[in-house]
């Protein structure tokens, strides 16, 4: 096991011990789970460190305030998992509530926050009261609006874009990068999407390297791209995947984060091959988890919970699906404005679903 993964596995462990002897919103335990997202984000996994991050900066920001240096830090951390995760509007956000320490005099500080302060300088630009986060680099600018565009279904123009950030990453980093890995990903997508069959298998066959290369030899990014890839070319079967996760979960227990993200993604993936049985039990165990971790109104409970319901559904299992269903009946008990982006399109989801059939669950 190299450092970092030892480092990781005993901050895990250290993050459990706290939270059990001393509570989940003890300073102690909130630094902790700071320390492990710190060492996640080393490590590339930028999801995880996001979960932990997130916790950390929203109970200290509540219980200690946005000036305090824990509040500080943990701020930070998540501000870099949102960026490199390319959400910046959630970015913009959470930066907004460091703005107090660009503009505090570095006499004023202690070591540690004048420390953090420089690291903002290349992310803002201060003039008098206003501050204004810089613009991301003009490749992640492009690869957000082909996102965008993707989001949207328009294939050709976000071809396009992607088309052309695949060739400068040939050019400036060769055929195989990580960066020109997701590049070529995500052209072949578009050009699938628009039954461009000949040049999609084309694309696909250029990324046949990913699948090849030693799983232990690459970032984090190739092996979630490897995984991908492993099951569209077949090289991957449902059983294979729900192998791996149970040895996941024997080497590492079954709440250690990186065995939630491994569970979530087996999940999804499974629903989208109609596995509804397997999927509904992985659904299920990611949803109680949350429950008894983040609450009934928590995005990921809800979410959760809505993609639980579903496969219930589809294998008619009424009975229990509609003890699901009614879990997510707060959303429409609350004030739409009040919610938060993903549950406005949950609660959408939930409405249209209703809407188009006779609804069983009410």
């Amino acid at each position: 096991m190299d450092d970092n993964n030892a480092a990781r596995d005993l901050q895990e462990q250290a993050l459990e011990k706290t939270t059990e002897r001393l509570g989940p919103e003890h300073p102690e335990t909130l630094t902790s789970m700071t320390k492990l997202a710190i060492t996640l984000a080393n490590q590339g996994l930028w999801s995880e460190a996001e979960h932990h991050a997130r916790i950390a900066w929203e109970i200290q920001s509540k219980n200690l305030g946005n000036e305090h240096p824990d509040t500080a830090t943990s701020a930070w951390v998540y501000f870099n998992c949102l960026h490199k995760l390319e959400r910046h509007e959630d970015a913009v956000k959470i930066i907004r509530s460091l703005e107090w320490l660009c503009k505090s005099v570095d006499e004023s500080l202690p070591s540690d926050l004048r420390e953090l302060r420089k690291h903002l300088q290349p992310f803002f630009t201060v003039r008098k009261e206003h501050i204004q986060p810089a613009p991301p680099p003009p490749n992640v600018q492009k690869a957000a609006e082909a996102q965008n565009l993707m989001q949207q279904e328009q294939w050709a123009e976000a071809e396009e874009i992607w088309r052309q950030l695949y060739n400068e990453h040939v050019e400036n980093d060769g055929e195989q990068h990580p960066d020109t890995a997701q590049a070529a990903f995500m052209l072949y997508q578009c050009l699938y999407r628009q039954e461009k069959t000949q040049s999609a298998q084309t694309v696909l066959e250029s990324l046949l390297w990913v699948i090849e290369t030693d799983e232990t030899e690459m970032p984090d990014s190739l092996k979630q791209l490897r995984a991908v890839l492993r099951r569209i070319t077949g090289a991957e079967t449902p059983e294979e995947l729900l192998q791996k996760l149970s040895d996941l979960e024997e080497e590492h227990g079954e709440t250690a984060s990186q065995v939630l993200l491994a569970k979530a993604n087996t999940a999804v993936y499974l629903a989208s091959k109609e596995e509804w049985a397997h999927a509904a039990n992985l659904f299920g165990s990611l949803h109680e988890y949350h429950l008894e971790q983040d609450g009934e109104q928590h995005p990921h409970t809800a979410l959760i919970g809505w993609n639980h319901f579903m496969c219930l559904h589809k294998q008619d299992k009424h009975e229990d699906a509609r003890a699901v269903f009614k879990a997510l009946s707060w959303l429409h008990k609350v004030d739409e404005n009040g919610l938060q982006e993903e549950l406005r399109g949950l609660r959408k989801q939930i409405d249209e679903f209703i809407g188009d059939k006779a609804n069983p669950y009410s």
